[in-house]
């Protein structure tokens, strides 16, 4: 099990991928680190980011105004979510 702050980077990595947004330092995102995660992450939020019409949750289906507004939702509302598909939970 990855510690916290691990758990923490991976979860705002994914929403910032989810969102559109590319990774927040350098030109790796947090989750590409990891081989295992890195496939889980590909094979199912590639597919859901590709189906999403604007800026939409894909977890509850809200939308958003701004990229940053949906970051955001999905660190706060959606994080137990994202671990548990991550596989790391």
């Amino acid at each position: 099990m990855a510690l916290m702050q691990d758990r923490d980077k991976l979860v705002k990595s994914i929403a910032r991928f989810l969102s559109g947004f590319g990774p927040e330092y350098g030109n790796m995102y947090y989750f590409e680190k990891s081989k295992r995660v890195r496939f889980k992450v590909y094979s199912f939020f590639a597919s859901v980011r590709d189906r999403l019409y604007g800026l939409q949750c894909p977890f509850c289906g809200k939308r958003f105004r701004r990229r940053s507004s949906l970051v955001t939702h999905l660190i706060k509302i959606h994080y137990h979510d994202i671990l548990s598909i991550a596989g790391v939970e």
